[in-house]
Formats: structure tokens, C-alpha cells, sequence
């Protein structure tokens, strides 16, 4: 059979090397016990050049290739691989930076016109995985300077900016971003000062939250105890046993001795009434609950809780039926909360025109935003003139509330009632105790 043609893949132009391609020797198996030579340090520096036509319209893949091939061959010679790019560009490997500041230095590439030359944006720095038993009883700081020459330059410039500002990477090691290959990467960083260090906790939230990048949290601990910032809880009066409440009521007084001394009475009945509230009455919660959006529905928390289902299903068995379900779930979710919020916010804007309240209209938008209600008197009239200071404006209302509970507020009748009750010897109960007696 005639031999067929060459397999020339996407490069149109592997057929103007004259290069010979050799086959790949396979590498010599050198043992743990030898350590290898060191390679000898090529002084080539190969670089990545992009050539772009200037004409949008007309790109520079679409003009003969031998045209282009003989242009470039008249700016130099020492071409390692030339390649063609989706948008129309053409890719370039030379050999050396020398050669590339050549091609930088083009406006007019001879048979395609006026072109662009620029430097690839990443194909020039390294990457890579360094497989290297050989190495594995070096200390990182040897292995550190014996690759610094072939660092990657974005990395070398976050290294520099953390150990020169002293900073510490609070990572760890969890995945932080899910990427679009269906895989996890770190490309997330949280840092903090040595001084804070034994004072943060750095925690990654499993849930994305209907994003790609993982939410982290960081807490830094605080001196003042956290039962001070606890909501503080009320009785349900509304769903109370009463029943129940006078039974305990009656049993925890025969608990408890009767006292004569005034203080020690009052403390008793109190108690009595608190630990028969406990056992009757509900309570509310302790934990403070953010309040929902305006725009928040019944329907979005359905579409919410069915892609989290989606997001756990995938995490437990990862296969591209369970990634496209999630996918599916989470873009049914994202477009009804966008629908959401842009109805309610065409609806707020159809009631405000130019005699609407302003605090009214201010108080809608926290509300919009999810934030809670909070209006402080920000100002108070009174008979020394106007406060504008919280101190001032609490010390008018200690003032008057004084003076409202004041003798002078109640009426002569009640005064000398009054007088003579606390003037009196006081009376304990009948069912007094002998020890009390």
C-alpha cells in the first residue's frame, strides 16, 4: 500500500521543519543509594512568543502559511516550534531571550503586514511536579535553595510579600476552590500577624453557597466571656400551663423555710415563682436569628435545600451524573433568587416618589439588604434644651423616671399610707416555723 499522509495533529507547519524528530529514549533507572549527577545548566532561556495581526478581520492563520513562514524565517532562524491558536494567533518558541527581544522589536511581519509580538502571559513561567526520591532527606531549606533559579515568579512575589511583611498562613490544607475540571485547588490564602496567631481559628465552610470558591471563617477570640453577648430569653406567657404552674407553685413553698427578715422572704417567693415558670412555661431561644430577606420565599428555600442534596450527592460519589445534577440544581437556584430579588426591588421602587418618607424609605433598604431594624434616638427635646449625646439623653431619662417614682408624684393619701406601713412592725406569717418564732 502507498504510505498514507503525515499526521501533522493541529501544527500546519510541522512540514517546514527540517528538524528530524527522534524517538524518546526512556530515561536510565538510577538507584536510591547513588545520588545523581547535578544536570549542567542550559544558558538557553526558551520563551513563548504570541504574534497577533493588527486587522481583527483578518487574522494571521488565514494568510499562507508558507508567506508566514518565509517572514519569519527573515527575522531569525533559531525557531524551536511554531503553532497556530484558537483566536488566529500563531505561537512561537525561540531559543532564547536574545532572539525573542527581535520578534518583540516587530511592527511588520513580511507577507502578513502589521502584527503584534508579546510575550505569552504564562507558558513562560514554570510548572510543574518535582518527582525526586533522591532528595527526600534534605531539609526544606536546602531543597528551597537548590531550586530558586526555577521558581515560579508569581509565587517567588507572594513568598517575598509573607515572609517580609511576617505574616503567617492560616491554611490547612484543605481544598478552597472547586474548578470547572470538576477538581479541588488552594489558590485561597488567609494571613494574619505572628501576634495573633494563637488567637485565630481558620475553618473552611464545606457548603460553596452557589459559588465555585469555598466561604471561609476566621475567628479571632475575645478577652470578654461569651454568655455577655447572649440574647436573653422570655417567658411564653401565651403557651403557659397554669395549671402546672400553681401545682409547682404549691409544692416548692413547702420546700423552702419560711423566713422573717424581709430580703430573705422576697428572695424565696421569687425563687419559688422562677423555678415553677421553668417547669411550665416555654422560652424562647438564646440564639439570635438574622431575619430573611424581602425576597426571600418558600420556593427558594425548596431550590436551596435540593442543591445542597445535589452538592453532598456529588461529594459522596463523584461522577459526572451527580456533577451535572448539582450544576443543574445550583442554575435553577441562581436564576430564581436573581428573579427574586429583581421583582422585589422593582416593586420597592414603584412605591417611592417625591413626597415618600425618608426614614421609611432608609429602613425598606436594611430591610432589603437582610439587616436588622435599629433606630436610636438621635435626638431628645427637653427642658435644658436639645441632646444630641447618648449620655445626655440617658441621663434625661434617669431624671425623669426619678422623678415620676418620687413622693412628690403621688398624691398626700398615698404618702402617709405609705409612711405608716413601712413605719410599722413588720408581721411575719402566721405559719411561722418553731426555729423562727
Amino acid at each position: 500500500m502507498p504510505p498514507g499522509a503525515n499526521n501533522l495533529g493541529d501544527n500546519r507547519f510541522a512540514l517546514l521543519s527540517t528538524a528530524q524528530k527522534t524517538k524518546r529514549k526512556k530515561p536510565e533507572q538510577t538507584t536510591l543509594d547513588q545520588f545523581p549527577e547535578l544536570p549542567i545548566t542550559k544558558k538557553d532561556d526558551p520563551k513563548y512568543l504570541v504574534i497577533k495581526s493588527r486587522d481583527a478581520s483578518k487574522p494571521i492563520t488565514s494568510i499562507s502559511c508558507f508567506a508566514i513562514y518565509k517572514g519569519i524565517q527573515s527575522i531569525s532562524k533559531d525557531i524551536n516550534n511554531i503553532s497556530s491558536l484558537r483566536d488566529g494567533s500563531l505561537l512561537l518558541l525561540v531559543k532564547n531571550q536574545k532572539i525573542a527581544d527581535k520578534f518583540l522589536s516587530t511592527t511588520n511581519l513580511p507577507g502578513a503586514g502589521a502584527v503584534e509580538v508579546a510575550l505569552h502571559s504564562t507558558l513562560n513561567s514554570v510548572k510543574g511536579t518535582i518527582y525526586a526520591p533522591f532528595i527526600c532527606q534534605l531539609s526544606d531549606d536546602e531543597i528551597i535553595e537548590g531550586l530558586k533559579e526555577q521558581a515560579n515568579p508569581k509565587g517567588r512575589i507572594i513568598e517575598d510579600f509573607i515572609l517580609g511583611s511576617n505574616c503567617i498562613v492560616l491554611n490547612d490544607g484543605s481544598p478552597t476552590h472547586f474548578s470547572t475540571h470538576s477538581s479541588f485547588t488552594h489558590i485561597d490564602l488567609s494571613l494574619c500577624s505572628s501576634s495573633l496567631l494563637t488567637k485565630t481559628e481558620w475553618l473552611r465552610i464545606d457548603d460553596l453557597h452557589g459559588s465555585d470558591h469555598f466561604p471561609i471563617l476566621s475567628k479571632i477570640s475575645s478577652p470578654h466571656h461569651a454568655s455577655r453577648f447572649k440574647t436573653r430569653v422570655h417567658f411564653k406567657t401565651d403557651l403557659a400551663d397554669w395549671d402546672k404552674f400553681e401545682h409547682f407553685c404549691e409544692s416548692l413553698s413547702c420546700l423552702f423555710p419560711i423566713s422573717s427578715n424581709v430580703h430573705q422572704e422576697s428572695s424565696r417567693i421569687q425563687k419559688i415563682i422562677r423555678s415553677a415558670a421553668n417547669y411550665s412555661i416555654p422560652q424562647s431561644s438564646s440564639k439570635s436569628l438574622k431575619p430573611a430577606p424581602r425576597w426571600w420565599n418558600s420556593e427558594l428555600c425548596a431550590l436551596r435545600q435540593q442543591k445542597q442534596f445535589a452538592w453532598h450527592q456529588f461529594k459522596r460519589t463523584r461522577s459526572n451524573a451527580n456533577l451535572m445534577q448539582y450544576k443543574k440544581s445550583n442554575a435553577i437556584f441562581r436564576r430564581k433568587a436573581k428573579a427574586a430579588k429583581v421583582l422585589c426591588f422593582q416593586k420597592f421602587t414603584s412605591e417611592i416618589n417625591s413626597s415618600s418618607n425618608q426614614k421609611k424609605i432608609w429602613a425598606d433598604i436594611r430591610r432589603l439588604s437582610g439587616l436588622t431594624s435599629f433606630s436610636p434616638i438621635s435626638l431628645l427635646t427637653s427642658p435644658r434644651g436639645n441632646l444630641l449625646y447618648p449620655q445626655d439623653i440617658a441621663l434625661e431619662f434617669a431624671l425623669h423616671f426619678s422623678n415620676v417614682s418620687s413622693d412628690s408624684s403621688f398624691s398626700p393619701e398615698f404618702s402617709s399610707s405609705k409612711l405608716s406601713i413601712l413605719s410599722s412592725l413588720y408581721l411575719p406569717p402566721s405559719n411561722l416555723s418553731s426555729s423562727a418564732s
